[in-house]
């Protein structure tokens, strides 16, 4: 998961729901483990994925290889455009190519390294085989980080309420006011510290005749939940030197837009992989023979690799996500699959 900082307040509600709705806040999954202390658990969060892959052979493990229960295959395809971020792309960039069939959007995006319009999953299809899907991953763009070596406050009153305003200096960066995109508004987003994955506008500390390597944090104001409003930098959540972040609203020179190119490429190749694989889910029956013999007792999360004709040469990598077992013999179950 990755590390930031998310404000959300508890109001009546139960442990499990509390626990649920971080889970959603975080888009993630969580689960409990019981420990060996009396009355201990561990709440864990993340995807629930863990050992070696387990064989799941039919006669082995499992008494039957079931017939598939069709699954979400809404992102399911074979060829897949991909588009970037919006961010730090300058109105000069790839002008031609944008806008093209599969991006209706009348917005500039960070494309794939010239000569790639797509992806294929699956080599040589034939067309009436090729399920084109389209992605935006807004998350890549041109980037460039910058680093924290200074932090400054003022407080700033308004209507009788005093506020903390934070200042940001970086000794070492490479912008100037100049590099800003022409109707872009500029701003942080904070790549380490307290305020990790958050995103901030910024003002220019010196205007841009006179700029002093530092920026001032426009405050957010946020509502955590019921009555509980909360500003932010503020002393709990706010940069410290050595933080990091990225500047957005600003061109970049041309190496960075290839990085970000390359990066989309890769992340776009990793999605196709995942996404061209089917999602259906199999309830397996153990072979509760086997499975006494072999000490084969598994929890959620366990790694599978299904076995099987129907899945090739190599299997299918799998996970476990649920299960019934007899009270009487553990080793007695339905094994549900993904």
């Amino acid at each position: 998961i990755a590390s930031k900082a998310l404000a959300y307040s508890f109001d009546g509600v139960s442990c499990w729901d509390a626990i649920s709705n971080i889970s959603t806040l975080f888009e993630t999954e969580w689960w409990i483990v019981d420990n060996i202390g009396p009355s201990s658990v561990t709440i864990n969060f993340g995807k629930c994925l863990h050992g070696e892959a387990e064989r799941f052979a039919e006669g082995e493990v499992v008494n039957k290889m079931p017939i598939a229960k069709r699954g979400n295959d809404s992102d399911y395809g074979t060829r897949f455009y991909i588009f970037g971020g919006t961010r730090n792309i300058p109105k000069s960039y790839r002008h031609t190519e944008q806008g093209g069939v599969t991006n209706h959007i009348s917005e500039r995006r960070l494309l794939l390294p010239k000569g790639r319009q797509y992806i294929d999953a699956v080599e040589n299809l034939a067309p009436q085989d090729v399920v084109e899907q389209v992605v935006f991953l807004d998350d890549i763009y041109p980037k460039n980080e910058e680093t924290i070596t200074d932090v400054q406050t003022r407080v700033m009153t308004a209507d009788g309420v005093s506020t903390t305003v934070y200042r940001i200096y970086c000794s070492g960066t490479a912008f100037t006011p100049a590099n800003i995109i022409v109707g872009e508004t500029l701003g942080a987003t904070f790549t380490s510290g307290s305020l990790q994955g958050r995103e901030f506008e910024l003002s220019i500390l010196g205007g841009y005749t006179n700029f002093e390597k530092g920026f001032e944090i426009i405050i957010q104001h946020e509502n955590a939940g019921g009555d509980d409003d909360v500003y932010i930098p503020n002393e709990y959540l706010h940069p410290e030197v050595g933080d990091k972040f990225i500047l957005t609203g600003v061109a970049l020179p041309d190496r960075n837009i290839a990085t970000a190119e390359m990066n989309l490429l890769l992340k776009g190749q990793e999605i196709a992989t995942l996404r061209s694989k089917d999602t259906n889910t199999y309830e397996c029956p153990t072979n509760a023979i086997y499975c006494t013999e072999n000490d084969k007792n598994y929890d959620i999360g366990q790694k599978v690799l299904l076995v099987a004709p129907s899945f090739g040469s190599d299997g299918r990598e799998s996970r476990i996500i649920g299960f019934e077992k007899t009270l009487y013999d553990e080793y007695q179950a339905t094994v549900i699959v993904v």
